[in-house]
C-alpha cells in the first residue's frame, strides 16, 4: 500500500528496489541488490536467512555471487570483478572491456568479458562490436586465461563441481549469433570442449540437473517459429534433446538450479509451446 501522505516526486524519487538474490551455499545468509530509481545507483545487501539479525549494506556494487564455502562473495562493481571476505572488499580486475557476469568455483572465478579488440568491419549504427568471452581468473596467482572463441554469453558449473554448461553464439551480432546459439560442456582445468548442438533462438539460463539416467542440462530458448519460452533440456548421457513444458500453461522468465530434481521455473502462468 502506498503511504498515508500519498505519492509525492520526492517518494517516488527515492524507491529502491531489491533484486539479484544470491543465497550462500550453507543457506545462512542472503546477499542482493538494491538499485535506486533515482540515481541508477546499485548497493549490496546483506540479510541473514533466519532474520536473526537486520539487513545491512555491504558495498557498492551489483550481481551477488557466493564462493562454494560461503566464505567470500563476489560482485560487479563498475565494470570490474570484486569481492567481500571477512567485510573487506577489493577489486580483483582491472579488464579494459565491461566484465558482464561471472561464477565462482573452488580456487578461481569464471567471469564474462569484452574483448579490447572490436570485431573488424562489423558495426551497429556508429557502436564497433566486442566479442564477450569466457575468462578464468587464478585466485592463487592472479592470472586470466580466456577459454574458447566464441561469443559467450551464459554459464553454470555442475553442482558437483564439474564441468561448465556453457551458451554461446558465433558472433556478437544477432544475426546470425542469437539465431544460431551453441550449448557446450568446458573442463575450466582443461578448456576442452565437448559440444552439446544446438541450444535454440536467443538461449538462456543454462541450469543443471540430475536424472536417473545422470546430468542433464535445461536452458530457456524461444519456439522456431518465435511463440513461446519453453524449457529445452539434454541428457548428457545420449545427447537426446527435448522440450520439458510442453503443453503446459506457463511462460518462464528464469530457470533456478537444482542438484537433485527438474530445475523449478519463475514465470508467470501463460501458454507456451
Amino acid at each position: 500500500m502506498w503511504p498515508d501522505r500519498g505519492v509525492s516526486s520526492i517518494f517516488v524519487v527515492d524507491l529502491r528496489v531489491p533484486s539479484q538474490l544470491a543465497l550462500s551455499p550453507d543457506g545462512r545468509w542472503g546477499a542482493y541488490t538494491v538499485r535506486s530509481v533515482a540515481r541508477g545507483a546499485e548497493e549490496l545487501w546483506l540479510a541473514a536467512a533466519d532474520g536473526s539479525v537486520p539487513p545491512r549494506k555491504l558495498a557498492e556494487g551489483a550481481s551477488p555471487r557466493w564462493s562454494p564455502d560461503s566464505a567470500t562473495m563476489y560482485f560487479l562493481r563498475e565494470g570490474q570483478l570484486c569481492r567481500i571476505a571477512e567485510s573487506e572488499s577489493e577489486t580483483l580486475t582491472a579488464w579494459d572491456g565491461a566484465v558482464s557476469d561471472h561464477l565462482p568455483l573452488t580456487n578461481a572465478v569464471v567471469f564474462l568479458a569484452e574483448d579490447t579488440a572490436a570485431v573488424e568491419g562489423v558495426r551497429i549504427g556508429s557502436e564497433s562490436l566486442h566479442p564477450r568471452r569466457l575468462r578464468v581468473l587464478d585466485l592463487e596467482n592472479g592470472a586470466v586465461r580466456t577459454l574458447g572463441q566464441d561469443h559467450a554469453t551464459a554459464v553454470a558449473q555442475r553442482p558437483d563441481g564439474g564441468p561448465l554448461a556453457v551458451i554461446s553464439w558465433p558472433t556478437p551480432e544477432l544475426d546470425p549469433g542469437a539465431l544460431e546459439p551453441q550449448l557446450s560442456l568446458l573442463d575450466p582445468e582443461t578448456g576442452s570442449v565437448h559440444d552439446l548442438g544446438r541450444a535454440g533462438i536467443v538461449a538462456s539460463s543454462p541450469v543443471w540437473w540430475e536424472a536417473e539416467d545422470g546430468w542433464h542440462v535445461a536452458n530457456l530458448a524461444y519456439t522456431e517459429p518465435v511463440g513461446g519460452l519453453p524449457v529445452f533440456d539434454v541428457a548428457i548421457a545420449t545427447g537426446e534433446h527435448r522440450n520439458l513444458t510442453a503443453g503446459m500453461k506457463a511462460c518462464p522468465v528464469e530457470l533456478v538450479q537444482a542438484a537433485s530434481s527438474a530445475p523449478p521455473v519463475d514465470g508467470p502462468g501463460r501458454g507456451s509451446d
